[in-house]
């Protein structure tokens, strides 16, 4: 057997990460079972891309990570954190954060909704990692189709190639860009493994461009699963990791809902609240529902019917704060009811955005790091009411040049294409994050 041991620090906030969805467990935070399935996620995004079928992508996963039929050669310990070591965030005092609406309120939403707490960063686990060695890998597969052969069953490959490199590259991944629990592509949970990150800051772009080698990546060619990308962005700042999460989460939060950019500015100087928002969703939710309070007159020149951050990734939730009490309920006269987006067919799609601190070194220091992960562009969605779909929308209503072209868009002056993901990967350019990479 070949076994590998990895100290690992979580150097954010965890969300989520226990038995029960978006609960935290203080006994066993860190399970082996969740581990596994993000090394599954990341060997995907890394060795997996050398197939081209998703039927050849499973078959080899399966030799890995194993399936229903055929157990995991692979197996996974972990030494968990010294509870003493372990500490608590409580949503009472908005998480132990300077304001109730800094940028990492942006992300921990959920759990503030649910008044859960969070795992306080900061603790170290130990995880170890065995496999079998190639020669008895292909023992283990000459004995396998031996016995299907006795029971005149199909056979598996004659030839099974050595695992070790898929298991590091999902490894180095995962504790790079990856993180434990709920939230993680918006940085909850963010890993940090000396023995796979880079020395320094310097050496960054080298580092990850040599990994890409490694693993045989062609970013070239697009994938039915995400991928790596050719180039990450990290800004042109370093510091602390909390406090470069809290920088690379507010690029987003600015940029979708920031006034001047996102939003309008209040009705007054003095107002707390942005004003109404410059992206076409909420004119496009009140065109198909039928619903608009008078005070709530269309803007000039927004588009009304495409729904661009969808992006961004399902589903998007839209709460109307006006016009919602039963008094207001006078037929089309009130904002419309809550309402949802989601993938056609789908309630689900994870973001291709990774927001995080990227710790170097010893892990002190850090830098905000930006991933866009290769996927396939989003060709439909469903804008759903009280979960009755009353609007469907294809690629021209995701993705269009004219929605970067009027007036107060968001995008204007940052994608030819009217992508939002195109936009955002400008706009934190522009923001002082450079692409380092291939």
């Amino acid at each position: 057997m070949d076994t590998r041991s990895y100290n690992i620090q979580v150097i954010t906030p965890i969300f989520g990460g226990g038995v029960k969805a978006g609960e935290n467990d203080s006994v066993t935070p860190i399970r082996p079972s969740s581990i596994r399935g993000h090394l599954r996620f990341w060997w995907r995004a890394t060795c997996g891309a050398r197939f081209d079928k998703v039927a050849q992508l499973f078959d080899r996963e399966g030799e890995i990570w194993g399936t229903s039929d055929s157990p995991s050669p692979v197996t996974i310990q972990v030494s968990q954190p010294d509870t003493g070591s372990i500490g608590q965030r409580k949503a009472s005092d908005f998480y132990g954060f300077p304001s109730k609406y800094g940028p990492e309120s942006y992300v921990l939403f959920p759990a503030r909704d649910k008044g859960s707490s969070l795992i306080k960063e900061g603790f170290t686990f130990q995880l170890e990692m065995n496999w079998p060695i190639h020669e008895k890998l292909q023992h283990l597969r000459d004995q396998e189709n031996a016995s299907l052969r006795k029971e005149n069953k199909p056979q598996k490959a004659e030839k099974i190639d050595d695992i070790g490199p898929d298991i590091k590259a999902a490894i180095w991944a995962w504790t790079n860009f990856g993180g434990i629990g709920s939230r993680t592509r918006r940085g909850c949970g963010a890993l940090f493994c000396q023995e796979t990150a880079p020395t320094d800051i310097a050496s960054i772009s080298k580092w990850y461009r040599d990994h890409l080698l490694t693993c045989s990546l062609d970013q070239q060619k697009q994938r039915a699963w995400p991928t790596l990308p050719a180039n990450i962005l990290i800004d042109s700042t370093n510091g602390k990791p909390i406090d470069q999460w809290a920088k690379a989460i507010e690029v987003m939060r600015v940029f979708r809902q920031g006034v001047g950019i996102g939003r309008n500015q209040g009705s007054s100087d003095r107002a707390k609240m942005p004003g109404r928002s410059r992206w076409p969703e909420p004119e496009a939710i009140r065109r198909f529902s039928k619903s608009r309070l008078p005070r709530h007159q269309p803007l000039n020149g927004i588009p009304d019917n495409a729904f661009p951050r969808a992006e961004f990734g399902l589903p998007i939730v839209f709460h109307f704060k006006d016009g919602q009490k039963k008094d207001d309920w006078n037929g089309e006269f009130r904002d419309p009811p809550e309402s949802e987006l989601c993938p056609a067919g789908s309630m689900r799609m994870a973001s291709p955005i990774i927001l995080r601190p990227f710790a170097v070194g010893d892990g002190r220091m850090a830098v905000s790091l930006i991933m866009r992960l290769n996927t396939e562009p989003l060709h439909q969605v469903e804008l759903k009411v009280r979960g009755k779909t009353i609007h469907t929308a294809g690629q021209d209503g995701i993705r269009n040049p004219e929605l970067a072209n009027y007036r107060s868009s968001p995008m204007s002056g940052l994608t030819a294409t009217g992508s939002a993901l195109e936009a955002f990967v400008n706009f934190a350019k522009d923001n002082k994050f450079k692409e380092v990479g291939k």
